[in-house]
């Protein structure tokens, strides 16, 4: 999994790239509680587009971050369909 980080002026972005499974859940969850920490009312913004798949914690996450006001652009992978959207 990669994660990309874009912080600007409007939003902070993350962009997600491959399989949100195993060691790259907690770092997502580290990175985005501290993304949290700088939104100053910005909005969260979370590209999953290029995810490749996501296992229970993953997906776990997901709904965790959508629950707390951040907005997704993209489609799941069918590997992460029952996160819904």
């Amino acid at each position: 999994m990669n994660v990309y980080q874009h912080d600007s002026a409007d939003a902070f972005r993350f962009v997600l790239s491959g399989d949100l499974s195993g060691a790259a859940v907690p770092q997502l969850e580290w990175a985005w509680t501290t993304a949290v920490s700088v939104l100053s009312g910005r909005p969260l913004i979370v590209d999953i587009t290029g995810m490749s798949g996501a296992d229970a914690a993953g997906t776990d996450l997901l709904s965790r971050m959508k629950g707390s006001g951040a907005r997704f652009t993209g489609a799941l992978p069918p590997a992460a369909q029952e996160y819904g959207s």
